[in-house]
């Protein structure tokens, strides 16, 4: 979790305990850090080791099964983002902190490089790294569609085929 500077604007820190944030909306998502579709895929990888001839690939399959099971069992999903209905809050869990974007607040957002990206309208960059980040995809489209940084570059950009067209007709 990291709180940066985007552009020129100085960086606030706005951390507060988590007992401390205002939830009025109703929570849509929280995403963590464990990423249960690797399990499942190596619980299969391994069974299909399991199953080919030969003792060594059965001790492999066994232990590609057995890591993930434990995986599941044992390692313990860190909330890193959670998803409101009128806003979003990122968390520290190392200091059990967090702070709150309203979603009038955005002013661009992307999932880029495994990670939940919201910059808020006063250049203020929060971070979430996570292998999950596409979980937030679809909630923040319904709820901030026009801030998506995809949808914005999209209409900055020039259609370059009327632009040719103008200079052939001058």
């Amino acid at each position: 979790m990291e709180e940066t500077v985007n552009k020129n604007a100085e960086t606030i820190r706005t951390y507060i305990p988590l007992d401390e944030i205002e939830e009025n909306g109703k929570l849509v998502r929280e995403i963590g850090y464990k990423s249960y579709i690797a399990a499942i895929t190596l619980i299969g990888f391994g069974i299909l080791i399991f199953l080919a001839n030969g003792t060594m690939f059965k001790v492999f399959g066994v232990l590609f099964v057995l890591s993930a099971v434990a995986y599941i069992l044992f390692v313990k999903d860190t909330i890193l983002v959670r998803l409101y209905d009128d806003g979003i809050v990122f968390i520290d869990p190392d200091r059990n902190e967090g702070f709150r974007i309203d979603y009038n607040e955005v002013a661009e957002w992307n999932l880029k490089n495994g990670a939940v990206n919201v910059t808020r309208n006063d250049g203020i960059l929060a971070r979430a790294d996570t292998p999950i980040a596409y979980r937030a995809n679809a909630i923040l489209r319904r709820y901030v569609p026009d801030q998506e940084t995809r949808v914005l570059r999209e209409d900055q950009r020039i259609d370059f085929k009327d632009l040719i067209n103008k200079n052939k007709q001058q």
